[in-house]
């Protein structure tokens, strides 16, 4: 079955100025910018074409952390380059292999809060006290029945 929607994950980062920034500001500011680095060992990442949708999720331990705050589509899948880590607004541990170029970005007034959803999404294994593993490597694909059951209660900006 071909998958069109996707989850990115993104966990509290550094500016390159080595200020640390939470889940949803790192995430804000690579939606700002346009674009999301993907790594080697990024699951799914030779999955995601353009026209693909995609949620932003904001891991960690933080306040803000554990939700869906973001959705957008995915314009094209670039080759990392040069010119995308000089204006990476982020400190990247590793360099990306390639970057996703994002439109159509809805930063959500009323986030998601992931774990109130858990009952209701395909992807979370039958032990629910295991939720997180299904948040790893950061991106992963979900349903379209998923990624309505994350959006349905976000109310975009």
């Amino acid at each position: 079955m071909k998958r069109s929607h996707f989850i990115l994950i993104k966990h509290p980062s550094e500016t390159t100025t080595g200020r640390i920034l939470s889940a949803t500001d790192a995430s804000s500011a690579l939606l700002e910018w346009g674009f999301w680095p993907l790594f080697e060992k990024t699951r799914c990442r030779l999955m995601v074409q353009p026209g693909n949708s995609v949620l932003i999720y904001t891991a960690g331990q933080c306040s803000d952390a554990r939700q869906v705050i973001a959705s957008a589509q995915v314009a094209q899948v670039l080759q990392w380059n040069r010119r995308l880590s000089a204006s990476c607004p982020i400190f990247l541990e590793g360099i990306p292999v390639s970057a996703l170029q994002l439109t159509n970005i809805q930063l959500f007034t009323q986030p998601v809060v992931f774990t109130d959803h858990l009952d209701d999404l395909s992807f979370i294994p039958a032990n629910r006290q295991k939720w997180g593993v299904a948040m790893m490597g950061g991106m992963r694909s979900i349903s379209q029945p998923d990624y309505q059951t994350l959006t349905a209660k976000a109310g975009a900006a």
